[in-house]
């Protein structure tokens, strides 16, 4: 029961705890915070002229795509992640450092095989599977330590780490037979979701090799974690009783509702840095058409990013995927021209 997710595209798929947020308000300033926003073009040698920005590391520097491209974005242009050999397509999923990323590469026989990318060594990786010939990597930290999901002989899936070479079976939540990591800090420290046939979705997060699932929400039913940071506070989604997906933190035992934007439906957290600060995705549909709009949540309350970015610079933000420990946040807009690029905004002074 492979769920190959691609959570950093284009379109991507109530009370607040108080302790949780009085922490979250007391490391945030009061005030707004405007940005700057950088383009990171796009890549002349792709068939398809756009750019989407997947994940950044605390140099600024960018995992990127365009078109069937897997990039690097380095601060001055795109250097292109050569994949596994055979592949048709290829997507750079994240970034550590010094320039490391984990990738995917896709064969024309459906499959895909996760890799890890050492720029400076000029050298691709295969992360390998857990003998069921199926991996696909999610999140890399400044160790190289890549998480993921791969299948077992028996078809099923389970998360894993992967670290100079050793690929390590992260198993599942008990009573699920199925298992993805979505993410990993800094000290090794692994987010991820449980999912099987007819069961909630359960997010997890894995400490000292413990793998604990987090608390149901109230009165809602599944759960997915994205994000983790070095204080083990964890973001993604919850499904609540009204059936949308909310925008969630977890810290221990408790799971805050972060809400969505005003008039949205549906929204998820995809990221958040050291300082509390957490980055996602509101949105609605409407007759079958699904509008989206970056968020930025601090000091206790969602924004919308094209709020905060410079009047009059011709951009529509539409994804947030990944915000640093500096602040800087990536993620995919449409310009003035209607092109789609990847973007970087950076705290204004």
């Amino acid at each position: 029961m492979l769920r190959t997710l691609k959570l950093r595209t284009p379109i991507v798929t109530a009370a607040l705890a108080a302790a949780t947020l009085l922490a979250l308000m007391a490391a945030q300033p009061a005030h707004a915070q405007n940005y700057t926003i950088k383009n990171i073009g796009w890549f002349a040698g792709s068939v398809r002229d756009y750019s989407v920005a997947n994940g950044i590391n605390a140099s600024g520097q960018v995992a990127a795509q365009s078109g069937d491209e897997a990039l690097c974005w380095l601060g001055a242009g795109f250097v292109g992640v050569p994949g596994l050999p055979g592949a048709v397509d290829g997507t750079a999923q994240a970034i550590g450092r010094p320039v490391v990323l984990a990738g995917n590469s896709a064969f024309g026989n459906e499959t895909v095989e996760a890799f890890v990318y050492h720029y400076y060594a000029g050298l691709t990786v295969p992360v390998g599977d857990l003998g069921g010939g199926f991996s696909q990597s999610w999140d890399i930290n400044t160790n190289s330590e890549a998480v993921g999901g791969s299948s077992l002989p028996s078809g099923n899936e389970h998360a894993f780490a992967w670290v100079f070479g050793l690929l390590t079976d992260l198993g599942t939540v008990p009573g699920y037979d199925n298992a993805i990591a979505t993410g990993v800090n800094a000290e090794g420290d692994v987010a991820g979701f449980a999912f099987q046939h007819n069961a909630p979705d359960q997010a997890f997060v894995i400490t000292a090799g413990q793998m604990t699932a987090f608390p149901s929400p109230p009165g809602g039913g599944g759960s997915h974690a994205y994000g983790i940071n070095d204080s083990l506070q964890v973001v993604g989604e919850v499904l609540t009783s009204s059936g949308n997906w909310h925008a969630a933190l977890f810290a221990g035992n408790t799971v805050s509702d972060l809400g969505t934007l005003p008039g949205d439906t549906d929204s998820t957290a995809v990221a958040i840095n050291n300082s509390g600060a957490i980055v996602g995705n509101s949105r609605c549909t409407d007759g079958g058409f699904t509008e989206q709009v970056p968020f930025l949540f601090q000091s206790g309350k969602m924004v919308d990013l094209n709020t905060l970015t410079p009047a009059g610079s011709g951009w529509t933000l539409v994804t947030a995927t990944g915000i640093d420990n500096n602040g800087d946040i990536c993620g995919s807009g449409y310009m003035a021209d209607g092109n789609l690029r990847g973007y970087i905004l950076k705290p204004a002074p």
